[in-house]
């Protein structure tokens, strides 16, 4: 497989917990039953929303920590004490911040051994006032104290039904969400925007494999088929995204193309659905272009020019995708 290179290095900003909370509207709300299902359907996006108060944002990683800028950053999390937390992959840590954006201490490098990464893939908080880090090479969850000191680490459960998982989100009951190989069918990946289906697990607080949630798909990208039977992988323009992700106690799959929010119990049970109306902004020529131009400025590499041609040629959706991310909290807010 042949995938574009990430930017060298960046820095972080991690906004502060203070937020702008736009008025309430009138905007109607019509909630129904379906079989048990909580239908919520909002006749418009005119609704409540919360915007980052900047003025409060602190901004980490301007000076050099230990004369290494960050490289590849998968998590920022902000800790109960006020510190804030950075899992720095590409450097194999987790560097840690005060409250006020000084930095405090490190922990990790490359490595095998008890606190030492090979390839992070998650940092969260954990139980009480631990973090716990996804290695996703070493298919190995490590537990850090408040000060960062490596406790234990442990190994999701392999079976015969699960050969093979990811962490992707964390439960508010220390759980684990995860996602197993994707289904890209029979012969090779042909060139095209596609996303595939993979299945969704749930495991314990100990690593043990509790239920299979459902197959579901992921998100779009675009797929370039090379002539020795590999591919490489580009960002698709106004990509549909399935956001799948840990709400509470609830397994959440947000769809962007149709503006839905599905929650499930772990175990795959349908308890709500969040809908919105769809097709709202028409994708234009000039969004088009902007878009291609923000993906080119963000990949940083070293051929714009050729990546610019390949972002250009791709046939883009009719509307523009209702969202672009999707972020939950612990007690289920979306």
């Amino acid at each position: 497989m042949n995938a574009r290179p990430h930017p060298a290095w960046g820095f972080v900003v991690l906004a502060a917990v203070a937020c702008v909370e736009a008025p309430p509207t009138s905007a109607p709300v019509e909630v129904t039953d379906s079989a048990g299902i909580e239908i919520v359907r909002h006749g418009s996006l005119d609704t409540p929303e919360f915007s980052v108060d900047w003025g409060a944002a602190v901004r980490v990683g301007d000076a050099p920590v230990e004369g290494i800028g960050f490289f590849e950053v998968v998590s920022a999390v902000r800790l109960p004490s006020g510190g804030i937390a950075v899992a720095d992959a590409g450097n194999h840590r987790v560097v840690y911040f005060e409250g006020d954006g000084t930095p405090r201490s490190t922990t990790g490098r490359q490595g095998e051994g008890p606190g030492e990464f090979q390839q992070m893939g998650l940092a969260s908080r954990w139980r009480g006032d631990s973090l716990v880090v996804w290695d996703h090479r070493a298919r190995r969850l490590s537990v850090l104290d408040p000060q960062g000191t490596f406790a234990r680490s442990f190994m999701l459960e392999s079976t015969e039904a699960v050969p093979w998982a990811r962490v992707i989100s964390v439960y508010a009951d220390g759980s684990f969400l995860a996602t197993g190989f994707a289904d890209t069918g029979p012969g090779g990946i042909p060139s095209g925007r596609r996303g595939y289906p993979s299945p969704i697990y749930h495991f314990g607080p100990a690593g043990g494999h509790l239920a299979t949630t459902g197959v579901f798909m992921s998100g779009e990208s675009y797929f370039e088929a090379l002539d020795n039977g590999g591919f490489r992988i580009y960002p698709a323009v106004f990509p549909r995204l399935n956001v799948r992700l840990a709400a509470g106690e609830l397994f959440v799959l947000a769809s962007n193309e149709t503006f839905e929010l599905r929650f499930l119990r772990r175990d795959g049970t349908p308890v709500r659905i969040v809908r919105g109306p769809s097709g709202v902004r028409p994708v234009s020529p000039e969004l088009r272009e902007a878009e291609i131009e923000r993906l080119v400025e963000d990949d940083g590499g070293e051929a714009p020019e050729a990546f610019r041609r390949t972002l250009s040629a791709m046939e883009t959706p009719e509307f523009v995708p209702e969202f672009t991310a999707a972020f939950a909290d612990a007690v289920g807010r979306v």
